[in-house]
């Protein structure tokens, strides 16, 4: 028996299935046994390059908030 599906699990299986259809079935998506056809391959490939985006952008900000930490700790004594 499966654990209960969460929240996030949810959303991102009906992410899923929006963009591609119902060619990602629930069980493989729950099991993380999506077939390995072609269609497989592009939907993983697409929510790797959609990872690594936000991952350059959240790179990008942590200076920016490092800095602005700083400013405040001094600007607090």
């Amino acid at each position: 028996m499966t654990e209960p599906i969460t929240p996030e699990q949810l959303a991102e299986y009906n992410e899923l299935r929006q963009e591609h259809g119902a060619k990602v079935s629930k069980m493989d998506y729950l099991n993380g046994s999506i077939r390995e056809d072609e269609e497989s391959v592009k939907i993983i490939q697409t929510r790797i390059k959609a990872q690594k985006a936000e991952l350059k952008k959240l790179e990008k900000e942590v200076p920016a908030l490092g800095e602005k930490l700083k400013t405040f700790k001094m600007n607090s004594w």
